[in-house]
């Protein structure tokens, strides 16, 4: 991992073990509302959350907010085939709470 890298400020920032590193974010960027549920999901099928980690590893190595940023709105327009509760029930993580952690970790200019 790059020092200073999205995963490296992250897994120090919050105390995280790298193990932990993919389903940390993933709790740290489910809507607080919709926790519960989330849970509920996670524990009967995993593989729901499958994009949310496809996006985690893509910033993981990032190391500014703009380049995450990108990579984000990349993620925001490609036509995925989006589930019910994807879609409608927004259970799945926050890209916006995603950039708000990103930009607790690294400088942001604008």
């Amino acid at each position: 991992m790059e020092e200073g890298s999205f995963y490296t400020l992250f897994c120090a920032k919050f105390k995280c073990p790298p193990a932990e590193f993919e389903i940390t974010v993933l709790w740290r960027t489910v809507s607080f509302g919709l926790l519960p549920f989330v849970r509920l999901l996670w524990q009967a099928k995993p593989a729901h959350f499958a994009p949310d980690f496809v996006l985690i590893n893509a910033i993981k190595d990032l190391t500014s907010y703009y380049k995450i940023r990108e990579v984000v709105n990349y993620y925001n327009i490609q036509p995925q085939k989006k589930s019910f509760l994807r879609r409608n029930l927004k259970l799945r993580m926050s890209k916006g709470r995603l950039l708000r952690l990103a930009a607790d970790l690294f400088p942001v200019d604008e």
